[in-house]
């Protein structure tokens, strides 16, 4: 449950302000990190293949897991991933993916 929802929007915001400069932090200079939408972020760059997605998944579950300690306030992400062009295309397309992979792994 967000938590806008159970604690107040003063602290939910605070935490997307946190997590949007770890994304920051996390990202290399081929990268880069939006808000997506309320609680979504999208991260965009350059990577060799899906091994290199899956170290990078890794390293945000890492940083995550230490901004939610930091900020003694339980923080869980779901993440996912679509390659260029190896999955499609299309930027919308890779979006749409990404987004359909997230909520995959939000139900796992």
């Amino acid at each position: 449950m967000p938590h806008n929802d159970t604690r107040n929007h003063q602290t939910g915001d605070a935490m997307l302000i946190e997590i949007g400069k770890l994304l920051q932090l996390e990202s290399s200079r081929q990268t880069f990190a939006v808000r997506w939408g309320g609680d979504e972020f999208l991260l965009c760059g350059l990577c060799s293949g899906y091994e290199e997605v899956e170290s990078i998944k890794h390293r945000l579950n890492t940083a995550i897991a230490g901004l939610s300690a930091s900020m003694n306030l339980p923080v869980n992400i779901s993440i996912g991933s679509a390659l260029y062009p190896d999955d499609n295309s299309t930027l919308s397309v890779l979006i749409t993916l990404a987004d359909s992979n997230m909520y995959n792994e939000k139900k796992a």
